[in-house]
């Protein structure tokens, strides 16, 4: 069965073994050494592979790293190895990344949602090739609002790797990367914020099949050749703290660089991973636009101090189901603005499910409202300012694609609230 099938047989569906307390020393798993992150408890397995755990709020989060041999193709050993694990959640793992780690080890990794025991898991990881052996580390957790820290926590105890020289304790040259790349030669007039949309088919882990989506993607290019990829904060766009974000997001900064009529773009995709894309540039002055991560996208112009006028709505809705059972959860927030600086939110959200066995069929289901908050709002550059009548103000990053007082959609924190 292998090492990574002993280790599927239970921790797959997250159904752990005891753990042992916490080490901050390097600890061998497979073909590296590593140090786990704080707050995870560790478990030697088969094979000297390492599973680590730890629970948030009671939702598991496990990670696996071990190693064997293999040959033939790294995306394919890592796309069977892990769907004979979670064969029972349907992984698929249709869009696996391929590039090198710093040191040229082929790399592969991946990211996917899944289904399981009513829960929605994150799973995602990098697999090394290191001449005939597979270094695979996975990280599976509860897609909650914890998932983005655990995923943050894999990509640190992965930049902890040191690789062993055969069975002998020796540090080789280890995958590297950096918080952000170092800069590269840039074109000044490019600097500013990008955006793009398109509809797409991707997967949905809670129904199992595929469903149009819309997606958006956002881009930053700052001065000396700094990338940023996705919606800085708070409405801190030019002026983001680029350090403070490439410390807690590694993966989403990067460098472009710009000769002739092409842009390439270098980031960090796992750590020790590489990942280059060369896109070729249109227009001119301040209406360049290029492809990214398959989206074409053009430049977004700051805010003036903008006054709107209108009720707008973003609405979320989730439906999933078997061929016994089915759930719809459905999320709807409101926010109207006034011209005189002045507005009211209020949410709204429900669930149903049903089931049925053995002839009989059960069903339920629950709503709420959330208050109405009203106060004053402002809007400039990329930042929305929303500070109501009592408590501390909010800050959002804000794009509107068309503006002017009376907008047809509101895009804050890729929210899409549109007009009513």
């Amino acid at each position: 069965m292998g090492y990574y099938g002993q280790v599927f047989r239970y921790a797959a569906a997250i159904c752990l073994v005891a753990v042992h307390g916490l080490s901050q020393s390097a600890i061998p798993a497979g073909d590296v050494e590593v140090v786990a992150p704080e707050g995870w408890s560790v478990t030697k397995q088969p094979g000297n592979g390492l599973l680590l755990r730890r629970t948030d709020k009671g939702n598991p989060s496990v990670i696996n790293i071990g190693s064997e041999a293999f040959t033939g193709s790294l995306a394919e050993k890592v796309r069977q190895t892990m769907q004979a694990g979670f064969a029972n959640m349907g992984l698929r793992l249709e869009r696996l990344t391929e590039g090198k780690s710093a040191n040229g080890h082929p790399t592969v990794s991946f990211n996917q949602t899944v289904r399981a025991k009513g829960q929605q898991l994150r799973i995602c990881g990098i697999g090394f090739d290191l001449g005939g052996r597979l270094q695979l580390a996975w990280l599976a957790t509860v897609d909650d609002g914890n998932a983005d820290e655990r995923e943050h926590e894999f990509d640190e105890l992965v930049r902890t790797w040191r690789f062993r020289n055969g069975s002998a304790n020796v540090q080789a040259s280890p995958p590297q990367t950096q918080a952000s790349p170092p800069p590269t030669q840039s074109a000044p007039e490019l600097v500013g914020f990008y955006w793009g949309s398109d509809v797409r088919n991707e997967f949905n882990g809670l129904s199992g099949g595929l469903e149009l989506k819309a997606v958006r993607n956002y881009i930053v290019l700052l001065p000396n050749g700094r990338a940023y990829r996705g919606i800085p904060p708070g409405g801190h766009v030019l002026d983001m703290d680029l350090a403070a974000q490439c410390r807690r997001y590694p993966l989403r900064c990067g460098t472009y660089s710009v000769q002739g009529d092409k842009i390439t773009f270098e980031w960090t995709d796992r750590p020790g991973a590489l990942k280059r894309k060369t896109s070729t540039l249109q227009g001119r002055g301040g209406s360049f636009r290029f492809e990214f991560d398959g989206t074409e996208v053009s430049r977004v112009p700051p805010l003036p101090d903008l006054r709107v006028n209108g009720r707008y709505t973003a609405t979320t809705v989730i439906v999933g189901g078997s061929a016994s059972s089915s759930m719809t959860a459905s999320n709807q927030r409101t926010l109207a603005l006034t011209p005189d600086g002045r507005y009211t939110k209020s949410g709204f959200s429900a669930v149903s499910f049903s089931n049925e066995a053995g002839g009989d069929r059960t069903g339920g289901g629950g709503r709420s409202r959330s208050g109405v908050e009203s106060g004053s709002y402002s809007i400039r550059g990329f930042q929305l300012t929303l500070k109501p009548d009592s408590g501390p103000p909010e800050y959002f990053t804000i794009v509107i694609e068309t503006p002017g007082t009376s907008p047809k959609a509101l895009f804050i924190d890729d929210a899409a609230f549109l007009a009513r």
